[in-house]
């Protein structure tokens, strides 16, 4: 019995022994269960271009505010100049106007629609704050005052939401100071801005123009061909104004004035304004309708021209499109806006 029971260890050793020395067997790769592909995210849509205050200068400030900040006799800008007898030849677009493409409005009240001048005026800009650089925004935070023609401009700037609003309105020494009437409008407006939907720039394409430095735009135009190789570029009144600077950092509207110079060919003179609208074109109905009779531009694919001559002083205005961006040019002092326009779209287009 010891011999069977001492057997049986010895042969459970034996197999262990064995089994420790025997190669394990190869096993085939366990393979992973398939995996659900990963769906492909679905692109944001891009926001739709939308202009502040749905485009209206009645929501931005309703009747009652505007009785409230500025008087019972209230006219927006626009409205009252064509009612003027001596409106013919002016061009003072109803909003919105180029800052639109930057989803911004720009509205002008005259506090005293019945006298002959309309009085005093206050503006208010609205912009997406996307469209305008900070410093910009900074700068308007507090009230500045500038010059601007014969006149005093000052400007308060605030943000609301996603529009940033900028009050304008002129003085005078010995005027009352405009500070009580720009916090007003601001105030009032930035109430109603959430109403309506937030401002959101259009969309640029590589067809809009760029904004070229002034000087540098009348060289590649060939002013000195016009206007003599000593024109001038800047301002016959005036001086550049915020504005200048705020749209054409949104890359919407910019606005250049030349002079005769030495050396001209003619004895005329001439003072030359070009404002350019980058992707402008969306209201040229208007633009056309505003800008006088039908014509023919080398370059464009519409235009519009207005002529007047009082007493031989001859201004001439051209507004045109190459169906995306708009030109307007007056020329005081002769009948050249066509060839004007057509030397500046080229230069543009470049």
């Amino acid at each position: 019995m010891t011999t069977r029971r001492g057997f049986a260890v010895f042969a459970v050793i034996l197999g262990l022994a064995v089994t420790g020395c025997a190669p394990t067997p190869l096993t085939a790769p366990t393979e992973a269960p398939p995996t659900a592909a990963t769906p492909s995210p679905t692109p944001t849509p891009a926001p739709e271009w939308t202009i502040a205050f749905g485009g209206s200068c009645d929501n931005m400030l309703t009747d009652d505010q505007l009785a409230s900040i500025l008087g019972e006799d209230v006219m927006e800008h626009s409205t009252w100049l064509m009612q003027r007898d001596d409106h013919e030849g002016i061009l003072v677009p109803s909003p919105p106007d180029a800052e639109g493409t930057a989803g911004g409005l720009s509205c002008t009240w005259l506090e005293d629609s019945s006298s002959e001048w309309g009085g005093e005026r206050l503006t208010l800009l609205a912009l997406p704050t996307q469209a305008v650089g900070p410093a910009m925004v900074s700068a308007l935070a507090e009230e500045v005052c500038e010059p601007s023609y014969d006149t005093t401009v000052c400007r308060l700037g605030l943000i609301a939401g996603d529009t940033w609003l900028v009050a304008s309105r002129g003085t005078y020494e010995g005027a009352e100071s405009p500070t009580a009437t720009l916090q007003a409008a601001l105030a009032a407006a930035a109430e109603n801005a959430p109403l309506f939907p937030a401002p959101v720039p259009e969309a640029k394409t590589d067809q809009w123009w760029p904004i070229v430095e002034c000087r540098v735009l009348g060289d590649r135009m060939g002013l000195a061909d016009v206007l003599g190789a000593g024109y001038w570029s800047g301002y016959w009144e005036g001086s550049r104004q915020r504005e200048d600077d705020i749209f054409e950092h949104a890359g919407v509207r910019q606005f250049c004035q030349y002079g005769s110079g030495e050396g001209r060919s003619s004895e005329a003179f001439y003072i030359v304004s070009i404002t350019s609208a980058p992707g402008g074109a969306w209201r040229w109905e208007r633009t056309a309708a505003e800008g006088g009779d039908p014509m023919s531009v080398e370059g464009a694919r519409a235009a519009a021209r207005r002529t007047t001559d009082r007493e031989g002083f001859v201004t001439d205005r051209v507004v045109a499109t190459d169906g995306v961006n708009v030109v307007d040019v007056l020329v005081e002092g002769g009948a050249i806006a066509p060839d004007i326009a057509a030397r500046a779209m080229s230069a543009l287009a470049g």
